[in-house]
């Protein structure tokens, strides 16, 4: 597609040329058979004595597709801050020689427009001027449609409402500020849950739990919940795994991307490879730096008592650091059909009990790539890597350690009984983690999926990779029922190099694609 730019009673920058090719490039990819588009700009004066700049586009197009190349033409406009932008004039000829189309569209921009006050409507139980600050659109600012785009995503976040939306007002003032309405339906505070779990080789569960969304009318989060899995595979209650605690959720603490987290939690968790009795507290923030990425930084406190084969008792106190940066561009989180989920951990932390400092990262990497009408088809793949480094696993807590297996690492064996195996035969956790994972997904109809898959995992006793052992793969294939939350999963995996306390045939069932 030729572009050529033109300008009467305007200078026609460098900059302003770079930034109309950007937008009318888009055109291309909406259209492919345009041949020529010229943009020719100029100023008419009003009865007013206000000068308005018309923007007047001259396209040629094989198969007709005006209205989208006006609508395009408007939304360039409205990021360059004319929120009232609309076409003036169209003329359309047909040149029946050449079987073409002549189209000549004449754009009125409007005045330039900056947000005004932000006004909420609808707010019952909710800070109205809370909710006006954290929308990020800050009076006197430029207008720019992205802007309530990502306010609006922002809001969703915070969970509290049952419909909201954006309202321009029909009018931009004579101080050139465009007063903005957001309306709301908010949600009601409380809820309660409860759910249950089951699978071959850990057995049932049932969890409960009890929120509170708005606490304080800033849409405070508080969460209580409890746990009780292990059900089936022995009825000795000393031997099920529980967990009970407390999370609390602000949002809009400095920024309104930045939110504060802390919870409590109490655990019981009995493993193949160790029984772990733990109290936890954490606490930090986190960001939303754009929409694809994001960070958080919190402090971990943990008392625990470990039982184990290996090692016999022993108790652990550890404080540290967590943090992370995430770039997620993936469609939809739950079901990806194309799009990179990139995430980086860095963990160190200082135990009292044996006196060590040591230091845990990880790097996970997946990426989807969808083909065929609808990405009926989808290729997913998963990495991830791990160290730790410090002192040896006989001085660290084991729940620190790296361990593979089950749903999310290796399916096919059991949970976190891919390990490092003794001379004594006990599977104890690692310093270093490599584990990999590959799905064909196929969409049979719209509600119901067929999955192949196989996932590998090694664990070594060193800080790197040393692969002393040989990979655990496991295979499978599976079932997926399309919701609205996300996929229902069934999936059945086989352990190719089983080890004791590994089933023959594993059966997992969740919401939501393994990654």
């Amino acid at each position: 597609m030729d572009v050529s730019i033109n300008g009467q009673d305007i200078k026609i920058t460098e900059a302003l040329e770079e930034y109309a090719q950007k937008k009318l490039g888009k055109l291309d990819r909406y259209m492919p058979n345009i041949t020529d588009l010229r943009l020719d700009l100029s100023r008419q004066h009003t009865r007013r004595g206000d000068n308005l700049t018309i923007a007047q586009i001259t396209l040629r197009h094989r198969r007709g597709a005006i209205l989208r190349a006006e609508r395009l033409s408007v939304e360039a406009w409205r990021h360059q801050g004319h929120a009232k932008a609309e076409i003036a004039d169209r003329r359309v000829e047909a040149v029946h020689a050449v079987s073409e189309v002549e189209a000549v569209i004449t754009v009125a921009p409007g005045q330039l427009a900056r947000y005004g006050p932000v006004g909420v409507r609808g707010a019952e139980r909710l800070d109205p001027e809370w909710l006006a600050w954290m929308t990020g659109l800050r009076p006197g600012q430029e207008y720019d449609p992205d802007d309530i785009k990502r306010a609006s995503t922002r809001m969703a976040r915070l969970d509290v409402f049952r419909a909201a939306r954006f309202q321009e007002a029909e009018f931009i003032n004579d101080d050139g500020l465009l007063p903005i309405t957001y309306i709301v339906q908010e949600r009601l505070p409380r809820r309660f849950g409860v759910g249950g779990t089951w699978s071959s080789i850990d057995g049932g569960g049932v969890e409960a739990f009890w929120m509170h969304r708005n606490l304080f009318g800033r849409a405070e989060r508080l969460r209580i919940e409890g746990k009780v899995a292990g059900l089936g595979q022995t009825f000795k209650p000393d031997e099920f795994t529980y967990r009970v605690g407390a999370s609390f959720v602000k949002p809009g603490v400095y920024t309104p991307d930045t939110s504060f987290s802390a919870s409590l939690f109490g655990d019981r968790e009995v493993l193949e490879a160790y029984t772990r009795t733990a109290v936890t507290l954490s606490a930090g923030l986190t960001h939303e730096f754009t929409e694809q990425l994001s960070g958080r930084l919190f402090v971990n406190a943990a008392r625990a008592r470990f039982d184990d084969a290996e090692y016999g008792r022993r108790d652990f106190t550890t404080l540290g650091l967590a943090g992370a940066l995430a770039y997620d561009t993936r469609d939809n989180a739950a079901d990806a059909t194309r799009g990179v989920f990139l995430e980086a951990v860095v963990e160190p932390f200082y135990e009292f009990e044996y006196g060590n400092p040591a230091i845990r990262a990880t790097a996970e990497a997946r990426a989807y790539y969808g083909f065929g009408a609808d990405s009926r088809f989808v290729l997913a793949g998963r990495v991830k890597l791990g160290s730790l480094a410090g002192p040896s696993a006989a001085d660290l807590p084991p729940d620190l350690l790296f361990f593979a297996g089950g749903g999310g690492s290796v399916r096919g064996y059991a949970y976190r009984n891919i390990g490092v195996e003794t001379p004594s035969g006990n599977v104890v956790g690692g310093r270093s983690l490599t584990e990999a994972s590959v799905e064909a997904r196929m969409r049979v109809t719209n509600s119901i999926g067929v999955v192949a898959f196989a996932d590998a995992g090694y664990v070594g006793a060193e800080s790197y990779p040393t692969f002393d052992d040989r990979l655990r793969v496991g295979v499978g294939g599976g079932l997926r029922y399309i919701t609205g939350l996300g996929p229902i999963r069934l999936d059945v995996a086989v352990p190719l190099d089983r080890r004791p306390g590994d089933p023959s045939v594993a059966f997992y069932v969740g919401l939501g694609q393994a990654f």
